[in-house]
């Protein structure tokens, strides 16, 4: 919630106090910082999710795309899309 409102400082804290993290948490922190435009940091936190055992799933992919300005990034966020076979494209009416 505070992602979407603008308050990615507020949402960071939260995220950070939270005990336990699942996919979802990940995945929502990840997807307001790279609509707020912070894209280091929602490559960096996409990073971490890795390290922490974490499988992106299609949301995970689509909000590191959107945050992607370097095209070897994009272009290896593309290689795990079609590595594992998901349906990204047509899941947010990209196409």
């Amino acid at each position: 919630m505070y992602a979407r409102c603008g308050e990615t400082g507020f949402a960071r804290k939260m995220f950070d106090e939270m005990g336990v993290r699942d996919l979802v948490s990940w995945n929502s922190m990840i997807s307001g910082y790279s609509k707020m435009g912070f894209a280091k940091e929602a490559i960096g936190l996409f990073m971490e999710t890795r390290e922490e055992g974490f499988e992106p799933d299609e949301m995970t992919l689509v909000s590191v795309l959107w945050a992607c300005g370097d095209l070897d990034l994009g272009r290896w966020v593309e290689g795990l899309v079609l590595e594992k076979k998901m349906e990204v494209i047509r899941m947010w009416g990209l196409l």
